[in-house]
């Protein structure tokens, strides 16, 4: 994920906050299908346990998850980055314990 493709190293790459919530999107599902959010949320591809759901709501001024299907209300430049933090907080590698 480090290469550079040919449209951002031509022109300085502005998002939109849509185009910034799609790429949330693909991320949290890009590392949700690989289990990096199971060891320490749960979360795998067919389980999004309770437990985080409350937990992000109550870390969170809202509720991220399902992650996929924010309102309109609910897409703002905060909220993506407060989400992008809380995943990041519990995101671990497959394989790598917390020791």
């Amino acid at each position: 994920m480090n290469r550079r493709y040919y449209s951002s190293r031509k022109n300085k790459v502005r998002l939109s906050l849509r185009e910034l919530y799609v790429k949330l999107q693909n991320l949290y599902l890009f590392f949700r299908d690989k289990d990096y959010f199971k060891e320490q949320a749960g979360i795998t591809k067919h389980d999004l346990p309770s437990a985080i759901q409350h937990e992000a709501g109550i870390e969170l001024d809202f509720q991220p998850f399902r992650i996929t299907k924010w309102s309109v209300a609910d897409l703002t430049e905060d909220h993506v980055f407060d989400t992008l933090e809380f995943l990041y907080d519990r995101a671990l590698a497959p394989g790598v314990g917390l020791g």
